[in-house]
C-alpha cells in the first residue's frame, strides 16, 4: 500500500512538471470519454434499464394488424372490448392527448391535456405525488368534472402549493376539480399540463376511427405466447366489426417505445467508441514519444537497482490517474452536455423514458476511466520494460528503437482509418439529407402560415353551431390583406400525427388482403389551394357541397392506384365511417402529399369536409393552413384578431410557417447527421495531432541523418519528399484499412438512410480524399521543419 502511494505522489509530481502534456491529454481523454459517457446514458436508459414500472414485464401493447396497412392503433369500441377479456389480460388502460382552452386566470391559454382510461395509473403501479388518482365512476362523461396537473405544471401555476387540491380550473368553459397531482417520473404523453379522465363515448369516437395506443398487462404466470395464442380463439368475435383486421399485434411494451430509437442509439455508440479509441490512440502516442525522451532516466533507475515491474507499475500509475482526471472532467463534460444531447434526439427518443446520468452510468464513466488509463498506457510500459540496458545509457534516449517507431505508426494509421470510418458515416447522412430535403413533397411550404385551434366543446356543444363558427372563421380570413387562401385540416402534413381506419368501396370485389384500409382527413375551405395540392381528376370541394347535401370525398393519388388500378375513380362510391355511416361519392383525386414524414412513402388518404359530418369537428379539432402573398408571421396578429372578434376566449396555439413544421420534421435525421459530423470533426482533428506529432518526433530524432544529408548535398526538396512521404505512407495506409472498416461499419447506418445505399462510392471517393488531403496538411510544418535543419548546428551537437 506505501509503494503505490509512493506511485501515486511521484506520478502526480511527474504530471505536474509537464503540465502542458498533462493538460493536453486530460481534455483529449475528457472528449472522448465524456461523449461515450453521455451515448452510453441514452443506452443504458433505453435499451438496458427495464421499465420503472409495476409489472414492466408483462406490459404489452395492442395494435391491430391490416394485411394491406401494418399494425395500427384501436377505436374506442375496440379498448372496450379487450377491456373486458380478464382471461388474458389483468388490466387494459390508454391514453390519448388534446389541448383544451384555459380561462378565468387572465387572457385565454391553450394547454396540452392527457385524457387517461380508469386504474391507469394504479395499473402501473404510479402514484400521485399529491391528492388521488382518478375513480372508476369518473371516467363517464356525464360524471362531474375533475383533473390532475403535471408536476411540472403544479410546480410552475401553483408553486407546490399542497392547497391546490379542491381547486378550480375553467377548462373549455368547464369547471373542473383538482383531485391530484401526478408523479413527478409520470412520463406519459407530450408533457401535459393537465390530466382529464377519458370521457368519450362512442357517439365521439365512434368504430373505425383508431387512434387509441391501448397498454394490457398480462395475467400472471401468462406468457406472451401463450396470450398470442389465447387472443386467435376470440378473434372471430372481435373482426365482426371490422372484417378487414388480419390479427392482433401483442408487442412488449418497453421493446414498442425503443424499437425506432436502437438502431441510432447502437449507431451512435459505435461512433463515441470510434472517438474514444482515436483518443487513446493519441495519448498513447503522446506518452511513447514521453517515454523514448525519458529513456535515459529509465535505464539510469534500472542500473541503480529499480526492477522493472516496478518502473512498469510506476509508469501504470501515471496513465492511470491522467485515465481518472481525464474521466471526471468528462462526466462534467456528459453532465453540461446531456439535455442538449436529450433535446436533439427528442424526435428519435421515447417520451415515456427518463434519461439522466445516474449510479449505473458513473460506475461506467469510473470503469471506462480507468480502462482507458490502463489500455494507453501498455505502450510505454512495454517499451520501458524491454529493449538493451547497456545501449540505453549509451545513446541517452536520443535514438529511438523501431519497434516504438512501428507501434507509434500503426497507432496514426488506427486513427487514420477510424476516422475515415466516422467520415464517411457523416457523408453519408450528409447525402441522405439532402435527398430528403429535395423530395417531392406534393405540396408547397413557402408563406404557408398555420396555427392550431380547439373550439370550446361546452360553447360549441351543438355540431351544426361549431360548424358555423368554423365558417366565420374561414369568411373573416378570407378579407385579412395578405391573405390569398386559407383553410382547415385534422392532421397538418408533416406534423407526425395519423389517424387511420377501414374504407368500404361500393362493389368491391378483391380478397381480404386488398381490403381498403387508409388516413383518414378533414379538411375545409379553400386547403387544397392554400398548400398547392395539385387536382388531377374530377373538382375540388364547392360552397355547394354542405350538411344537407349528398356526402362527397377527394382520394388522393395512392389511393387510386392502388384500390382503382387501371380505372377512373371519379364517380365511385366509398364509405369512410366515421360519424354516420354511408356512401359517399369520390368527386375528385389529388396528388400524393407526404402526411407523417418525407421519408415515409404516401399512403392513401381520404379527405372529407367537415361541414358533412360536423359531429366530428367535436372529437378532432383542426389547424388553420393560410396561404399569404408576404411574410406569412407579419400575418399573425390581423388573424389572430379576426379570431377574437368572433370568440375571444378562443386561444391560439402552435403559430408556426409551414417553413418551420418542415424543419421540425427533419429533425429526426438532422440529429444523427450533426452528432455524426461531430464525432468525424473531433476525429479529424485528433489524427492531425496524431499525425504532426509522429511526424515532429520523427524530424526530431533524426536531425542528425537529416543534418548530414544536407551536408553532403542533398537538396531540400528531397528532404522534404522524405519527410511528406513518411506521412502520406501511413496516410495511404490508413485510408486503405479505413475505407474497408466504413464499407462495414456503414450496412449499420441503414435504417437511417434515405435514397442512399450504406455503400455509396461517391461518398467514400469524397471522404477518402478529404482526409488525404487534411492529412497532408498535418505533415506540411513538419516536413518545413526539416528543410530548416542547419547541418552545422546538428554536427557540432555531436
Amino acid at each position: 500500500m506505501d509503494s503505490l502511494v509512493q506511485d501515486i505522489r511521484f506520478g502526480l509530481r511527474m504530471l505536474r512538471k509537464n503540465l502542458g502534456f498533462t493538460v493536453v491529454a486530460v481534455i483529449v481523454l475528457a472528449v472522448g470519454i465524456g461523449a461515450t459517457t453521455a451515448i452510453f446514458s441514452l443506452v443504458d436508459a433505453v435499451l438496458l434499464r427495464p421499465l420503472p414500472l409495476a409489472g414492466a414485464a408483462r406490459l404489452v401493447l395492442l395494435q391491430n394488424n391490416y394485411r394491406n396497412f401494418g399494425n395500427t392503433p384501436l377505436s374506442y369500441p375496440q379498448f372496450l372490448y379487450w377491456r373486458g377479456q380478464h382471461q388474458v389480460f389483468e388490466s387494459v388502460i390508454t391514453c390519448f392527448g388534446g389541448a383544451a382552452a384555459l380561462t378565468g386566470t387572465g387572457e385565454p391559454e391553450q394547454v396540452r391535456t392527457l385524457r387517461l382510461s380508469a386504474g391507469f395509473l394504479p395499473a402501473l403501479g404510479l402514484s400521485p405525488a399529491l391528492g388521488r388518482s382518478f375513480r372508476d365512476e369518473e371516467e363517464p362523461k356525464s360524471a362531474e368534472p375533475v383533473a390532475m396537473l403535471s408536476y411540472g405544471f403544479w410546480q410552475s401555476r401553483f408553486h407546490s402549493s399542497p392547497s391546490v387540491l379542491g381547486q378550480k380550473l375553467t377548462l373549455d368553459d368547464r369547471v373542473y376539480t383538482v383531485v391530484g397531482v401526478l408523479p413527478e417520473d409520470f412520463h406519459f404523453g407530450r408533457n401535459p399540463d393537465v390530466v382529464l379522465p377519458l370521457r368519450v363515448d362512442t357517439n365521439s369516437a365512434p368504430a373505425g376511427l383508431n387512434f387509441l395506443d391501448v397498454i394490457a398487462k398480462l395475467r400472471p404466470g401468462v406468457e406472451l405466447s401463450a396470450a398470442r395464442s389465447a387472443i386467435q380463439t376470440i378473434l372471430p368475435v372481435y373482426k365482426k366489426d371490422d372484417a378487414d383486421i388480419n390479427n392482433m399485434a401483442l408487442t412488449p411494451y418497453q421493446e414498442f417505445l425503443s424499437g425506432n430509437s436502437r438502431p441510432l442509439l447502437l449507431v451512435l455508440l459505435g461512433g463515441v467508441a470510434a472517438v474514444l479509441l482515436i483518443a487513446c490512440s493519441n495519448i498513447a502516442n503522446l506518452l511513447l514519444a514521453r517515454a523514448a525522451a525519458r529513456e535515459k532516466e529509465m535505464a539510469i533507475r534500472i542500473s541503480l537497482g529499480a526492477g522493472r515491474m516496478r518502473l512498469a507499475r510506476q509508469l501504470l500509475t501515471e496513465s492511470a490517474i491522467l485515465g481518472i482526471a481525464g474521466g471526471a472532467l468528462g462526466v462534467l463534460m456528459a453532465w453540461a452536455g446531456l439535455g442538449v444531447l436529450v433535446s436533439l434526439l427528442a424526435r428519435r427518443l421515447p417520451r415515456e423514458i427518463a434519461i439522466q446520468l445516474d449510479a449505473r452510468v458513473l460506475v461506467f464513466a469510473a470503469m471506462i476511466s480507468l480502462a482507458t488509463g490502463i489500455v494507453f498506457g501498455l505502450a510505454p510500459v512495454l517499451q520501458a520494460a524491454g529493449g538493451n540496458l547497456h545501449d540505453r545509457l549509451k545513446q541517452g534516449g536520443r535514438q529511438d528503437t523501431g519497434g516504438s517507431q512501428r507501434l507509434r505508426q500503426a497507432l496514426v494509421v488506427g486513427e487514420v482509418a477510424f476516422s475515415l470510418v466516422l467520415l464517411a458515416c457523416a457523408g453519408l447522412l450528409m447525402r441522405s439529407m439532402v435527398r430528403l430535403i429535395n423530395v417531392e413533397k406534393g405540396f408547397s411550404t413557402d408563406h404557408v402560415l398555420t396555427m392550431a385551434i380547439e373550439p370550446s366543446p361546452s360553447r360549441y356543444s351543438e355540431p351544426r353551431k361549431e360548424l358555423a363558427y368554423v365558417q366565420q372563421i374561414q369568411e373573416r380570413l378570407s378579407h385579412v390583406p395578405g391573405v390569398r387562401s386559407a383553410g382547415l385540416i385534422y392532421l397538418l402534413p408533416l406534423a407526425g400525427g395519423q389517424t387511420n381506419g377501414g374504407v368500404k368501396i361500393e362493389g368491391h370485389q378483391g380478397d381480404a388482403s386488398a381490403q381498403p384500409n387508409a388516413f383518414k382527413q378533414y379538411v375545409a375551405g379553400e386547403f387544397f389551394s392554400a398548400m398547392k395540392i395539385p387536382l388531377l381528376k374530377g373538382r375540388l370541394f364547392q360552397s355547394t357541397d354542405t350538411t344537407d347535401s349528398a356526402r362527397v370525398v377527394i382520394i388522393n393519388q395512392a389511393f387510386a392506384r392502388r384500390f382503382f388500378p387501371g380505372e377512373d375513380p371519379v364517380g365511385k362510391r366509398i364509405d369512410v365511417s366515421w360519424g354516420k355511416p354511408g356512401w359517399s361519392e369520390i368527386i375528385g383525386v389529388v396528388g400524393d402529399s407526404k402526411l407523417e414524414n418525407l421519408s415515409a412513402p404516401a399512403s392513401p388518404t381520404t379527405y372529407m369536409l367537415y361541414a358533412q359530418v360536423p359531429e366530428i369537428l367535436k372529437f378532432l379539432g383542426f389547424s388553420l393552413v393560410v396561404r399569404t402573398s408576404q411574410d406569412p408571421l407579419s400575418s399573425v396578429e390581423a388573424i389572430r384578431n379576426q379570431i377574437h372578434q368572433i370568440d375571444a376566449n378562443q386561444p391560439i396555439a402552435e403559430v408556426r410557417t409551414m417553413d418551420q413544421v418542415l424543419a421540425e420534421s427533419l429533425a429526426p435525421q438532422r440529429a444523427p447527421l450533426w452528432l455524426f459530423g461531430a464525432f468525424s470533426g473531433i476525429a479529424l482533428f485528433l489524427a492531425a495531432i496524431g499525425i504532426y506529432g509522429v511526424l515532429s518526433y520523427f524530424v526530431v530524432q533524426h536531425a542528425q541523418e537529416i543534418g548530414v544529408r544536407m551536408a553532403l548535398g542533398a537538396p531540400r526538396g528531397k528532404v522534404l519528399g522524405l519527410v511528406l512521404g513518411r506521412g502520406a505512407r501511413l496516410i495511404g495506409i490508413g485510408v486503405g484499412v479505413g475505407i474497408i472498416a466504413a464499407f462495414l461499419a456503414s450496412r449499420a447506418l441503414a435504417s437511417l438512410l434515405f435514397g442512399v445505399k450504406p455503400t455509396d462510392a461517391p461518398t467514400f471517393v469524397a471522404v477518402s480524399l478529404l482526409l488525404a488531403l487534411l492529412g497532408l496538411a498535418a505533415c506540411a510544418a513538419p516536413a518545413l521543419r526539416a528543410t530548416r535543419v542547419d547541418p552545422l548546428v546538428v554536427l557540432r551537437n555531436e
